[in-house]
């Protein structure tokens, strides 16, 4: 009969308490009656006696249960010192999390935030998957993902998936300072109207919503172009008579770049809501690490909202 690590924990405890049976079922949590099972299944089946027994009760260990129990007591310490060795390691925040971003909201979002957590994190990698939402979507559903940013509508069963809303924007268009419309405070959907426009490609959120949107107001805008890139529509905008209409914000970093192309940002009237999500699959346990990283992502754009 081979013994594991419970049944050694009965012997010891058996031991420990004097060789009382039911005292010693109370310290483990189990019956007395399994703690008697044991020793008449391990006697019988090695044919050896652990105990000195007097009128029927155990009173001592005989020679070969002293030195089992010697043995069984080393390799229970041992096996407890690799439990906790193991249980403090996994308490250490370290790890590999993989987190999906599309593009355009990790150029808005992130430029500081992952440099800077990997440098006060260094136990810690961080792989970025950069894609468009629709395949981020089919990632997280795959298990390939951790956690990513999907655009609302995110399509994800809320009874699978936690969603956290991380900023709140707004469609805008980008266009070069010469432009008519560059002179407007505010557009309304109806000022693009013959004018020739760019969007993101029907991967992402923001083009059905744009192309909805249009359709519903009749719009008469000519659709130049889609591209996967942000950066490359509002660059062409910068140097084309072309309108880009894309996802914007309001971060200082971001203005900045904007005036470094030479680009102007029009806001419009009836807006367009742009509502990045942060997303991961509900489990019953995370990693330290996969849980640290995603609180601390919250915590640093959770109550952000877009400044008008």
């Amino acid at each position: 009969m081979k013994l594991d690590i419970p049944q050694m924990n009965y012997l010891i405890a058996i031991v420990d308490a004097d060789f009382n049976l039911s005292d010693a079922a109370k310290q483990i949590y189990v019956t007395q009656s399994t703690l008697s099972q044991f020793i008449s299944n391990f006697e019988k089946s090695e044919n050896v006696q652990l105990f000195n027994r007097k009128n029927g009760r155990l009173t001592s260990l005989t020679p070969i249960g002293k030195h089992m129990y010697k043995e069984v007591l080393a390799i229970v310490t041992k096996f407890d010192a690799i439990d906790n060795m193991i249980t403090n390691e996994g308490k250490k925040r370290k790890g590999m999390i993989r987190i999906g971003i599309p593009t355009t909201l990790l150029r808005i979002l992130f430029t500081r935030f992952f440099p800077n957590f990997l440098m006060q994190n260094p136990d810690i990698q961080i792989e970025i998957v950069e894609e468009d939402t629709k395949k981020l979507r089919q990632m997280l559903l795959d298990n390939e993902l951790h956690f990513a940013m999907i655009e609302e509508p995110t399509k994800l069963d809320e009874k699978k998936f936690e969603q956290h809303l991380v900023l709140l924007s707004e469609i805008a268009a980008f266009m070069r300072p010469q432009s008519p419309l560059a002179k407007k405070n505010k557009l309304s959907w109806s000022d693009l109207d013959d004018q020739f426009i760019t969007i993101l490609n029907e991967d992402f959120a923001s083009n059905a919503q744009i192309v909805e949107k249009l359709e519903s107001v009749h719009s008469k805008a000519k659709l130049l172009m889609t591209s996967s890139s942000w950066d490359y529509l509002v660059e062409s905008s910068a140097i084309n008579d072309v309108i880009a209409i894309l996802p914007t914000a309001r971060f200082n970093r971001y203005i900045e770049r904007l005036n470094y192309i030479g680009i102007v940002e029009k806001r419009f009237e009836d807006p367009i809501p742009v509502k990045p999500m942060l997303c991961r699959p509900i489990k019953t346990k995370y990693s330290v690490a996969e849980h640290y990283v995603f609180e601390t992502m919250l915590k640093g754009f959770y109550h952000l909202t877009d400044t008008k």
